[in-house]
């Protein structure tokens, strides 16, 4: 009995020694796991302090520089009440002509325009251009006061507004030479400001070289297109200017409708215009320049300094042009800007012996009283005499002007933008000599006008 005891005793002790050392060995296996994994994590770790810090990738930074590099933004607008003596919306005093003569502007505009203009320039290898982009809108002289809204189709007379693209044309100047042009754009224009009048203005859509050394002066040529009508106008451009001397030249063709053989399919025209020196000899005051145009065929009224004659024009045709212009400071307190011109035309509009004189006189004088404050006059005189045949008749208007104005800086009499409250007078001479309508339909030979505009170009 005792021997089985022990026989049974040992067994069991043999077993809890198996199983005892088959435990150790897993857990020895495991520690041996353990040191190799803990050896490897402290390798680990130590070779990442021992490594630099990892740099981390960041979105470049917008340069705004690159955004506005060549980029450039212009502009002109005027905008303003007009109101008659009556408490009306003023029109605007006219001398009644066939559609050549202009007005004195300062307090007699009863538009609102505004055009702006984007561009970008470039300059690449030595070679230098540009992109321009302009578009304008125009309100009409309606019954409200809409600036940007259009007309109705009950009464589209109200208003007239509408986005235009006015410009859109790339020029590249290779290496300082000359510069080539396409795209529609103003071109070869001209204007005395004081009564809007632009003797020379061949704008379009077209191509062109500018300023080709030529001699001791430089060239300018182009090719223009105009569609005024059923078809388009083809107007070749030239210019040449040495010192103080311009001589221009530009021919035209047309295709025409008319079966009237008398109607042109062809014109041309030429000018010379003289810069003197200084402000009608003032040397050190201001500047001048004195004009001479003269046309044929397409080249004839509304065709004489354009490049858009609008059809109908007579082959015998013709107009002559003279017009004197300058602007000058005469002394810290007075600025002035004259103009005087003359205007022939005949055979125009398609009519044969249809005559038509204009003569045209104004001056804008500014007073500045403070660096900010100035005042301003203008007076001016149009007169037009017409002949068509049985139907003869003329026309004159004078205008006076008077104008209080805030402006940024009175010493630049080109300077803008300004602020003017204005009253003005008109009165009408000749045969056609009302130049307003009451409300109440009566025609009127004066009047009195007043308001406010603002006008700016920059």
């Amino acid at each position: 009995m005792k021997k089985r005891l022990l026989l049974a005793l040992t067994a069991f002790l043999l077993a809890c020694t198996f199983v005892n050392a088959e435990t150790l060995e897993e857990r020895v296996d495991r520690l041996e796991r353990e040191l190799r994994e803990t050896k490897e994590e402290l390798q680990k770790q130590i070779a990442e302090k021992q490594a630099p810090a990892p740099v981390v990738a960041e979105a470049p930074a917008l340069d705004i520089s690159k955004l506005t590099d060549g980029f450039e933004f212009h502009g002109y607008g005027r905008a303003g009440l007009l109101i008659n003596q009556n408490g009306d919306k003023g029109s605007s005093f006219k001398v009644q002509d066939e559609g050549f003569a202009q007005k004195y502007r300062l307090g007699n505009e009863d538009d609102t325009y505004a055009e702006l203009e984007l561009v970008k320039k470039f300059d690449v290898n030595g070679a230098k251009g540009s992109v321009h982009y302009m578009f304008s809108t125009k309100s009409g002289a309606g019954d409200e006061y809409k600036t940007w809204t259009s007309g109705s189709s009950t009464n589209p007379g109200s208003e007239n507004d509408s986005f235009k693209t006015r410009q859109f044309y790339v020029d590249i100047t290779p290496n300082d030479g000359a510069t080539y042009w396409a795209g529609k754009r103003y071109y070869a224009r001209e204007d005395i400001h004081i009564n809007d009048y632009y003797i020379r203005n061949y704008s379009g859509t077209g191509a062109g070289i500018q300023n080709i050394k030529l001699g001791s002066g430089a060239a300018d040529v182009a090719l223009i297109a105009n569609d005024p009508s059923d078809h388009p106008e083809y107007t070749l451009h030239s210019r040449y200017s040495v010192g103080p001397w311009a001589f221009e030249l530009a021919g035209h063709t047309m295709k025409s409708d008319s079966i009237d053989k008398d109607i042109t399919e062809w014109g041309a025209q030429g000018s010379v215009s003289y810069s003197l020196p200084g402000f009608y000899g003032l040397k050190d005051k201001g500047s001048s320049k004195i004009v001479l145009q003269g046309g044929k065929g397409l080249g004839s009224g509304s065709g004489l300094g354009s490049a858009t004659a609008w059809g109908d024009t007579r082959k015998d045709a013709y107009s002559v042009n003279l017009v004197t212009y300058g602007q000058a400071n005469l002394s810290d307190r007075w600025q002035i800007m004259p103009e005087l011109g003359y205007r022939y035309d005949k055979n125009f509009g398609g009519k044969k012996d249809q005559k038509q004189q204009w003569v045209t006189t104004g001056i804008r004088v500014v007073n500045p009283i403070t660096q900010h404050f100035a005042m301003q006059y203008e007076t001016g005189l149009d007169y037009v005499k017409v002949d068509k045949g049985n139907t003869n008749y003329d026309s004159g208007l004078f205008k006076l002007t008077v104008a209080p104005t805030l402006k940024l800086d009175t010493d630049n009499f080109w300077g803008r933008p300004e602020i003017r409250a204005f009253v003005t007078y008109g009165h009408g001479l000749g045969d056609k000599k009302f130049i307003r309508v009451d409300s109440d339909g009566k025609e009127r030979n004066k009047g009195v006008q007043f308001g406010v505009q603002t006008e700016v170009w920059f």
